[in-house]
């Protein structure tokens, strides 16, 4: 695993994220279980996002995050 510095914006995201996948899993409503299934997709795709690239940190745009940025 290695380690990345990331823009402020996409690590509140993140953290949004994982909060949902957290919540999801004490609270099982349909609406809570929905949110944790979307929240975990899209950090797995931020992921394999952040695996892949090979760049310098600072120039780093996120294609999975940056929909989700402009709702």
């Amino acid at each position: 695993m290695k380690t990345m510095k990331i823009l402020i914006p996409y690590a509140w995201i993140v953290y949004q994220f994982i909060l949902k996948d957290e919540h999801g899993k004490t609270d099982t409503g349909y609406k809570s279980l929905h949110c944790m299934t979307y929240a975990q997709v899209m950090l797995d795709e931020f992921g394999k996002e952040l695996d892949s690239f090979d760049g310098l940190t600072d120039k780093f745009h996120s294609k999975v995050l940056t929909s989700v940025l402009q709702h």
